[in-house]
C-alpha cells in the first residue's frame, strides 16, 4: 500500500467490501471528537475504473460529507490480493464498529479470489457454514441484523446459522433478539419458545431474562 494524500471526498465511491460497521454510538463520537481532514485517520481505496472506491472508511467518508469536509487523506491499495486481504483479515480485526457477517457472507459469495483467502483465514468448514446461513436468510431478517449490528451487537457466526435455521416466518423476530447483545444460548431459548408457539410469552418476559454479554 502507497499514502497518496488529499483527495476531494467528492472523487470518493463508497464500496461494499468495508464488512465493518461503524455502530451509531461509534458515529456520535467520531462526530463529536472530529478535528478536520488533515487529523483524520486515512481510508483506504482502491482503483476501479478510474475511480478511488474505499475499502476501508466507508463509514468515515460518509461521515465526512455529513461534516461538510473537502477532502481525506487516502492510502491505496496495489493489487486485489492486497485488497481482499485487507478487506477480510485486517478490517475485522480493527477497533471500534463491528462486523457484518451478512455483508461479507455475500462478499465471499460473489469473489472467488474473497473465498479462497477468507478460508485460509478462518478455515473452509467455517466458510461453508456462513455461506450455508447466508443462503437460508430471508431479506427481512438480513435488514433486521443489519440493524443490530448498526446498535453495536456482535452477531457472530453462530448467531446467524441459528437464524438461518429457523423457519423463515420466525427469522425477523429471531434476528431482533439476536440484535439485543444477548448470548448464543439465550436466542436458542427465544428460538424454542417461537417454534413452540410462545413467542407472546418471549415478547413479554425477553427484558426480564435478557442476558448481555459480561
Amino acid at each position: 500500500m502507497r499514502m497518496l494524500g488529499m483527495v476531494p471526498v467528492q472523487a470518493l465511491k463508497p464500496s461494499g467490501w468495508d464488512v465493518r460497521v461503524l455502530t451509531t454510538n461509534d458515529e456520535e463520537r467520531l462526530k463529536r471528537e472530529a478535528r478536520g481532514p488533515e487529523r483524520s485517520f486515512p481510508v483506504v481505496a482502491r482503483w476501479v475504473d478510474g475511480t478511488l472506491e474505499v475499502i476501508n472508511g466507508v463509514e468515515l467518508l460518509r461521515v465526512a460529507k455529513e461534516l461538510g469536509w473537502k477532502e481525506l487523506p487516502v492510502i491505496v491499495a496495489q493489487d486485489e490480493e492486497e485488497v481482499v486481504r485487507f478487506c477480510l483479515h485486517y478490517n475485522p480485526l480493527s477497533p471500534g464498529g463491528a462486523i457484518s457477517y451478512v455483508k461479507l457472507a455475500k462478499l465471499v459469495a460473489e469473489d472467488e479470489c474473497a473465498r479462497r483467502i477468507y478460508s485460509q483465514i478462518v478455515g473452509e468448514e467455517k466458510v461453508k457454514s456462513l455461506l450455508t446461513a447466508s443462503k437460508l436468510l430471508t431479506p427481512e431478517a438480513c435488514r433486521v441484523l443489519e440493524e443490530g449490528v448498526r446498535r453495536g451487537a456482535d452477531i457472530t457466526p453462530k448467531m446467524l446459522k441459528v437464524v438461518a435455521e429457523t423457519p423463515p416466518e420466525h427469522q425477523p423476530a429471531l434476528s431482533a433478539a439476536a440484535g439485543e447483545e444477548v448470548d448464543l444460548d439465550y436466542l436458542l431459548l427465544v428460538r424454542e419458545r417461537l417454534l413452540s408457539d410462545k413467542s407472546a410469552e418471549v415478547v413479554e418476559e425477553r427484558p426480564a431474562i435478557k442476558r448481555r454479554r459480561g
